[in-house]
């Protein structure tokens, strides 16, 4: 029969053991969810997880690429705000040169920002 001793190694080993098989997963979901890494990044990550277990683990947790926000993928965000940025200081040259007046320049200026005419 167990004795209390061998009882409570068995739980200790369990208690330890499935939070760190659970960690392991959860890496292995991750990294197969990611829709910004390429497949030869999931493979690479997933082997690394898989034959080095918990330092695999805890490097992939470490060195992982950000998330992209979701909804939008990083280089359309950037290139969008990027345009945006580039609109809205050619509208203020034009406006501090005297070529657009002043109700003309908030009007264009509310209107790429996406604020209707009665905010400010």
């Amino acid at each position: 029969m167990f004795r209390i001793s061998d009882e409570l190694d068995i739980a200790t080993a369990i208690a330890i053991l499935i939070p760190l098989v659970l960690i392991v997963a959860a890496a292995l979901i991750d990294c197969a969810r990611r829709r910004d890494l390429s497949v030869a990044a999931k493979v690479l990550w997933t082997a690394l997880i898989v034959f080095t277990l918990y330092i695999g683990t805890a490097i992939y947790y470490i060195a992982r690429p950000p998330r992209a926000p979701e909804g939008k993928r990083y280089g359309d965000s950037v290139a969008r705000s990027s345009a945006l940025v580039d609109n809205l200081t050619d509208l203020r040259a034009e406006h501090l040169a005297g070529h657009v007046s002043d109700d003309t320049y908030l009007a264009k200026k509310r209107a790429m920002l996406g604020l209707d005419s009665g905010s400010t």
